[in-house]
């Protein structure tokens, strides 16, 4: 009974885990090595990779047009976690 309860609890914490990483746009794919590599490049911590960040990754830096899906400028952690130079 109690592993029951014990099993039941963890499993609701991962759905409320994954459902606030979504609302941050951190898909499920995203493995922790391309969160911690993105957490590196993001120096200012505003949660996007900047042209002037992405200068501190070569490949990133000449991939950077490509991989700004939106076009804003910026990289959020999809569009870092989508492109080839992660």
């Amino acid at each position: 009974m109690r592993t029951g309860v014990l099993v039941g609890g963890l499993v609701l914490c991962s759905f409320v885990l994954a459902g606030n990483q979504l609302q941050r746009g951190i898909s499920p794919t995203t493995s922790y090595a391309v969160t911690g590599r993105f957490n590196a490049l993001d120096s200012d911590g505003d949660a996007h990779i900047s042209k002037p960040e992405a200068m501190a990754h070569v490949r990133l830096w000449k991939h950077f047009a490509g991989a700004d899906a939106d076009g804003d400028g910026y990289l959020s952690r999809w569009e870092y976690s989508a492109s080839p130079s992660d």
